[in-house]
């Protein structure tokens, strides 16, 4: 077919789309209108027009795209989190099966005493500040270790002869004073010479006047002493002073020496410096650790005693982390919030609080009043009113005795009143006892200590139930002037004394309950005496296996309690509060005093730091 001749048959082919052609059409009408002569607002107008529909189809038109693209890359960061979290997690879980925080060496470690720092001299110390300052900067010959027993430190070996009336202690050859010099048998002696100055030290003179000690050596000491008892060695306990320090100051300059605001030390820390904050009335004394201490190198750097006067600020220093620790208050002391981050221990000490009967007061003389009060005294009640207590029976620990030979009479109200009627002591009708017209007063006397001025209080209330006249004195804790020893203690001047005493290491109780310590200036405070009390308590102390004291003071005990001498109300137990971001003492320690908490203080840590284990 001839296109040309019939261009009217013919069908143009075309591949374009139909959304395509329609886009040339627009292209062309706007070539048309531009090729019209048209006004200038009605160009515009199809200006605008055409730029709408360019906008639309050439970006509003592809935000489709752009949400599928979204979508994308949430998947994406969804994919990239569970990764990172399956990582995170990962770790985690290594770093608990793996891994573990342990305490380590390093850091400071800082106690704070709510007391005072008067002097950094081992011999006149007195407050807990500086008798903690005492034991960690100072050696002895003898210490107690963690088990609460008698061990040697400085001393290697004992030998005894002539009924243990002769000593003879070889000291190690590598203990160093912090300035390097070696500590000798020379440190030693000198030492216990100042030890029986009475104007240095009253209380020592007492016990050192009659020792004998010499060198037999540079490392060597021998002492002669007058009693013949092994216990002898638990007096051996004493800080030793440096002579090559000391020994041109004379007595009297001692205190004031320069040794005692710095001293020359050589216990397991060294003396750094102190410092005094007049506005808050704080003294720190620094110490860092003795990298040369004859038992190894602590495991804390430094070590900080802090002295407060204020306890508010004490405890407010340890719950910020001023301090870490403390022996002068207790955990219920602080708020739910504030014990989070603290921990504590309760560990019982060789003191025991006791009601003391006076047996040579006018009413208490008679051994069956005694028994009547011992017998109508609700022991559960007395001790539901103390906090920080063990049950203490007895006039001694009962490690010591054979408690399964003894028995202590149980409470029994009406048989106590029973008893007190057949001594004659007859209720009035004011519920008073009376006797040939004499009321039966007690006077109960003690100390405003929590615990002694709790007891007096519900044992009043006890004894005026069974019907006697009670008055109470309670002295002051912080009395400086004396006026409880001298007015109180001294002349014996109670019925009944709430007190407490110091049993010590050993199980020796003769100070306490021989009649030759019945005195003003003795600790025998029931006025105790019985002769074949006298001779057990001798006994004991010449006995020379532990079974055979044991034996002689179980005896004692049993005369003791038919007696009614005193009745037990408690063996003291001591709190330590510490935060746990550090580690101190063993909670399984055994103590005598609350100061042998620093028996394994070279283990100590107060700081902590991950240890990855081998999977």
């Amino acid at each position: 077919m001839d296109f040309k001749k019939n261009p009217k048959k013919v069908k143009r082919v075309s591949n374009m789309s139909q959304k395509n052609r329609g886009k040339v059409s627009k292209v062309r009408s706007i070539q048309a209108i531009d090729s019209k002569k048209l006004s200038f607002l009605e160009k515009a107008d199809i200006a605008e027009k055409a730029v709408i529909s360019h906008t639309k189809k050439l970006f509003f038109g592809r935000f489709e795209n752009l949400s599928n693209v979204r979508k994308l890359i949430v998947v994406w960061i969804c994919v990239m989190a569970l990764l990172i979290s399956s990582i995170g997690l990962f770790r985690w879980l290594s770093d608990r099966n793996f891994s573990e925080e342990v305490f380590f060496r390093g850091g400071t470690y800082s106690e704070g005493f709510l007391s005072e720092i008067k002097t950094l001299n081992p011999i006149f110390a007195t407050t807990d500040a500086e008798k903690s300052f005492e034991r960690l900067a100072f050696s002895r010959l003898y210490s107690i270790d963690s088990d609460g027993s008698l061990k040697g430190d400085l001393a290697e070996s004992v030998e005894t002869s002539d009924n243990y009336r002769n000593f003879t202690i070889k000291m190690r050859k590598n203990a160093t004073w912090s300035d390097g010099q070696k500590i000798t048998a020379d440190d030693v002696i000198f030492t216990i010479k100042k030890l029986k100055d009475q104007n240095l030290n009253p209380s020592a003179y007492k016990v050192w006047k009659n020792v004998e000690a010499s060198k037999s050596g540079d490392y060597e000491v021998k002492f002669k002493v007058p009693s013949n008892s092994s216990s002898v060695l638990y007096g051996f306990n004493f800080s030793i002073l440096p002579e090559h320090v000391l020994k041109d100051v004379s007595t009297d300059k001692i205190r004031e020496s320069s040794f005692s605001n710095n001293p020359v030390t050589s216990g397991p820390f060294n003396f750094k410096g102190v410092q005094t904050n007049s506005n808050t009335n704080k003294t720190t004394v620094s110490l860092v650790k003795n990298k040369n201490y004859y038992k190894g190198e602590p495991y804390i750097d430094n070590f900080d005693i802090v002295a407060f006067q204020d306890e508010a600020k004490l405890k407010k220093a340890l719950v910020s982390g001023e301090i870490v620790a403390s022996p002068n208050v207790k955990i219920n002391d602080f708020s739910s919030s504030e014990q989070v981050g603290l921990k504590s221990y309760e560990t019982s000490v060789n003191r025991g609080i006791y009601a003391f009967l006076n047996n040579s007061d006018p009413i208490l003389k008679d051994a069956k009043v005694r028994k009547a009060i011992q017998t109508g005294l609700d022991m559960n009640k007395i001790h539901s009113k103390m906090e920080y207590i063990n049950n203490l029976d007895y006039p001694t620990l009962n490690k010591f005795i054979n408690t399964n030979w003894l028995s202590v009479p149980e409470y029994n109200f009406s048989q106590a009143e029973k008893m007190l009627d057949e001594t004659g002591w007859m209720k009035n009708s004011k519920g008073i006892r009376e006797k040939d017209g004499q009321k039966a007063t007690i006077n109960i006397a003690t100390t405003s200590v929590y615990n002694y001025k709790k007891s007096a209080e519900e044992i009043a209330s006890q004894l005026k139930k069974l019907g006697f006249d009670v008055n109470s004195t309670i002295i002051d804790k912080d009395d400086k002037l004396g006026t409880f020893v001298q007015t109180i203690l001294q002349p014996r001047n109670y019925g009944i004394l709430i007190y407490e005493i110091d049993m010590g290491a050993d199980s020796d109780i003769y100070p306490f309950w021989h009649s030759s310590q019945a005195s003003q200036k003795g600790l025998n405070f029931s006025n105790y005496s019985d002769a074949i009390s006298d001779d057990l308590l001798l006994n004991a102390r010449d006995a020379r296996t532990f079974d055979d004291k044991k034996t002689q003071l179980t005896k004692f005990t049993r005369r003791w309690i038919n007696s009614s001498a005193a009745i037990g109300l408690g063996q003291t137990k001591v709190s330590y509060v510490f935060r746990k971001s550090v580690q101190p003492y063993s909670a399984e320690n055994k103590f005598v005093t609350d100061i042998d908490r620093y028996s394994d203080v070279i283990y100590w840590s107060a700081k902590k730091e991950t240890l990855y284990k081998t999977p």
